[in-house]
């Protein structure tokens, strides 16, 4: 998002505000490569929430409208473990699911051109075919100007434009491991049945 915004205040000729957009980008990419140093590879023998921090085996699919933000945002949870397949708007997204194995969570813009966000979700929910998709919505607005619900029939969880990336894996890693805890526990149950 960063670069984004240094590349449109360059082609603007605000040259001394994308030089400070720049150091800021240098500033977090060096942050973000501390914090990685310091965790190192997840280990067996690494305690419980350094390895929660992994985004490893997360399948999901982004839909943003904006390739600048879809490849930004697949890069970044690219590298931290994640299989991402991205989709530029509603109907593309709704296509590949209809084809592919279906990921674990699903980012959707809600603004979009061709088969919006809310659209995209009903046909999803009507669908039944993946009770386990966690669809989490991204806008600059408000659930009640699209109408559409938070839980089963709408979207699972809703976070504002610009998406906080740290945010978003820490909220998924949660989920999944909430879902891999009650798998465990019926499968304890069945084998004590």
């Amino acid at each position: 998002l960063g670069l984004c915004l240094y590349r449109r205040q360059m082609e603007a000729g605000m040259v001394d505000e994308a030089n400070v957009t720049f150091l800021k980008i240098v500033d977090e990419l060096e942050r973000i490569d501390r914090r990685v140093r310091q965790q190192g590879p997840a280990t067996e023998d690494q305690p419980a929430n350094v390895q929660q921090d992994s985004a490893a085996s997360i399948r999901l699919l982004i839909v943003e409208e904006d390739a600048n933000q879809r490849e930004l945002l697949a890069g970044l949870l690219s590298i931290r473990g994640c299989e991402v397949t991205a989709a530029s708007d509603g109907q593309e997204a709704l296509d590949y699911l209809s084809s592919n194995e279906w990921p674990d969570f699903l980012l959707l813009d809600m603004r979009m051109p061709r088969c919006d966000g809310a659209a995209t979700v009903r046909q999803i929910r009507e669908s039944h075919a993946s009770p386990n998709l966690k669809i989490l919505a991204i806008s600059g607005t408000s659930p009640d100007e699209f109408g559409i619900s938070t839980g089963a029939n709408g979207v699972d969880q809703w976070f504002p434009k610009p998406v906080n990336p740290e945010g978003l894996i820490r909220y998924m890693n949660q989920v999944r491991s909430v879902d891999q805890g009650l798998q465990q526990s019926t499968g304890d149950m069945a084998a004590g049945a």
